[in-house]
């Protein structure tokens, strides 16, 4: 009966010595996906913070092409209303320039007439 008892506990033994090396080796296996994955989270992480930085890098530089933008359209504007000033010069530069050669005209005939 001791002999039939101890071979029994010898088999369970077997058994539970097969069963903990397989799962020590899935165990392991297990570790090792929780590596790989740790390591992809990590290179997420970092592209992550790259895109972020390169986002802050085209929002600084929008910002930047705004301002400029801003500022040419300001001078746009200032240099459009130099260009209506000196239109509106030169018309009145014209009609002087009509009214002496009229004067000039009317001075010949009086000139010519004495």
């Amino acid at each position: 009966e001791w002999q039939r008892l101890l071979q029994h506990n010898r088999q369970r033994c077997e058994s539970l010595q097969k069963t903990c090396q397989a799962q020590a080796e899935a165990n392991a296996q297990m570790q090792g996906r929780v590596g790989d994955l740790e390591v992809q989270c990590t290179n997420l992480s970092m592209t992550h913070k790259d895109t972020l930085c390169q986002m802050q890098t085209l929002a600084d530089h929008l910002q930047f092409e705004s301002e400029h933008v801003e500022s040419s359209q300001a001078r746009i504007r200032m240099l459009e209303q130099q260009i209506a000033a000196q239109k509106q010069e030169a018309e009145q530069q014209k009609v002087l320039i009509s009214e002496s050669e009229a004067q000039a005209m009317q001075s010949r005939r009086q000139l010519e007439e004495r």
